[in-house]
């Protein structure tokens, strides 16, 4: 799995790039908060849930149908002003749980995402995994190999995202001066 570090990036990335009128600092802890819930999948596997359960870790919690229904549900609660509002913030959450399992579908880790859950309980990878899988627990992040994985997540997620940061504002700027 890619780290929360890079959960977080790729969801407050996608408010700046999508849904610019909508960052402010109680959104952007909610979209922050939508890309790493997904991961609360590891607390069944402390009470005996095989990892390969669908309600096990990458299982139901990393499929679209998740991110749909949590995402939308976080925005209609952070926004109840007007619709437009709503509707944004709801598309910004969707998009920032959604973010979660298409990052760890980019992770050489694990079994795969159950991404069409409750349709098809098959897990998936892109046919190329860049990112370097997460340690699990804090403590792994002070060896070599979490180096390693924050150093893929900056190549993979973190300047990918900045990049696409620095052309959204610069379009916007251009379409301001030129309409």
């Amino acid at each position: 799995m890619a780290s929360a570090f890079g959960h977080i990036t790729a969801a407050l990335s996608g408010g700046y790039v999508f849904f610019p009128e909508r960052v402010r600092w109680r959104n952007g802890v909610a979209a922050a908060f939508c890309s790493i819930v997904p991961d609360l999948d590891v607390i069944p596997l402390f009470f005996g849930v095989p990892y390969r359960s669908i309600y096990g870790h990458r299982g139901w919690s990393h499929s679209i149908l998740f991110a749909l229904i949590f995402g939308a549900c976080m925005g209609y609660w952070l926004s109840q002003k007007t619709p437009t509002m709503r509707r944004q913030l709801m598309g910004w959450m969707i998009l920032a749980t959604l973010s979660h399992p298409f990052l760890d579908m980019l992770t050489a880790g694990g079994l795969g995402v159950a991404l069409f859950f409750p349709f098809n309980n098959q897990r998936f990878f892109f046919p190329v995994q860049p990112i370097h899988a997460t340690p699990l627990g804090a403590g792994g992040f002070q060896a070599k190999w979490g180096l390693s994985v924050l150093l893929s997540e900056f190549y993979w997620i973190d300047l990918p995202c900045l990049c696409l940061i620095a052309c959204s504002y610069t379009f916007r700027r251009l379409r301001k001066l030129f309409l």
